[in-house]
């Protein structure tokens, strides 16, 4: 049976061909005229030598290596562990778990183009060094918020990953979350501050307390109730001209100095204009049926902290 060893080089690889004494020849795989032309052969002078030395192309080499049943490495690492495997023939996903080691629901998730467990020769999969999911970093997260959506202790994700500190994660990158098998389910609402005590509500009337689109909720009333403006701040949006607007019909955007902003649609008629400065509790504007809307109510929108109305 015949070993081979390759030393590699940019364009050549020089192969010692451990096979008995006295071998002269290269093996079969070796014997295209390609490969003979570029043979550089050299024997121990001693009698006996085990070990004779050729110099063949790269291309040669890699094409012999595949017909002696040693395929050229299929894993390529990245970092943190992660590692990039190309797919071979005759290859399947739980074939592919149980060789690293990680299971196929751990590949399947860190792999969303694997469809139905459908793998096919030459295609890359993100393979994780253990049981885990990835993450990428969103602006805003900290690691401690990030150890909360998957459920598990910080300091976990901290060994697995050299890329990131305790205090600081930079945007983008991708992480092993070790252990988890998905995130939490969490909306965006749920991660906002809760400013209740710096709003004030801004209207009368019936609200169903449920939250939709854009942080939003309904307050249902006659037309021409009054309108409050939540909080004091810079009126930066005013549309009074009772068209469509993307359904908002008629509206009005307060800039609050906490960084946050209101936002109030369908209204009748508005009492300021932009670049005015309103005072919390101010009356800014009546309710309205303007845009998209079925029956008088006010669309009354907060961004940057949770909506202190959604019940």
């Amino acid at each position: 049976m015949l070993n081979i060893m390759a030393n590699g080089h940019a364009s050549e690889n020089t192969i010692s061909i451990f096979g008995g004494p006295g071998l002269k020849t290269p093996p079969k795989s070796f014997t295209s005229e390609v490969a003979l032309a570029h043979n550089e052969l050299r024997s121990e002078t001693e009698e006996g030598s085990k070990e004779e030395s050729i110099t063949i192309p790269l291309s040669i080499q890699e094409a012999a290596l595949e017909e002696l049943g040693k395929p050229l490495s299929t894993l390529v690492p990245t970092q943190n562990g992660l590692s990039i495997y190309t797919v071979k023939k005759g290859d399947t996903l739980s074939g592919i778990a149980a060789e690293f080691g990680i299971s196929v629901k751990t590949i399947s998730e860190a792999n969303p183009n694997v469809k139905r467990g459908i793998i096919y020769p030459g295609q890359q999969l993100k393979l994780l060094p253990v049981v885990g999911v990835t993450h990428v970093i969103q602006d805003g997260e900290t690691l401690e918020l990030i150890a909360g959506l998957y459920n598990v202790d910080k300091e976990e994700i901290l060994a697995m990953n050299s890329n990131i500190s305790l205090g600081l994660a930079p945007v983008d990158e991708t992480i092993i979350i070790p252990g988890a098998t998905a995130r939490k389910t969490i909306t965006a609402a749920s991660r906002l501050p809760d400013l209740r005590n710096y709003f004030k509500v801004p209207a009368t009337g019936w609200n169903q307390g449920e939250l939709h689109s854009k942080n939003a909720i309904d307050i249902a009333n006659r037309c021409g109730t009054p309108i409050y403006a939540a909080a004091e701040g810079l009126v930066i949006n005013v549309n009074n001209a009772g068209n469509w607007n993307q359904g908002y019909g008629n509206d009005i955007t307060i800039d609050h100095p906490n960084g946050t902003k209101t936002h109030y649609a369908h209204t009748q008629k508005n009492f300021v204009a932009k670049g005015d400065y309103v005072e919390k509790g101010q009356l800014i504007a009546e309710m309205g049926q303007t845009g998209k809307a079925t029956g008088c109510h006010l669309h009354f929108e907060v961004e940057g902290a949770k909506n202190f109305l959604a019940k």
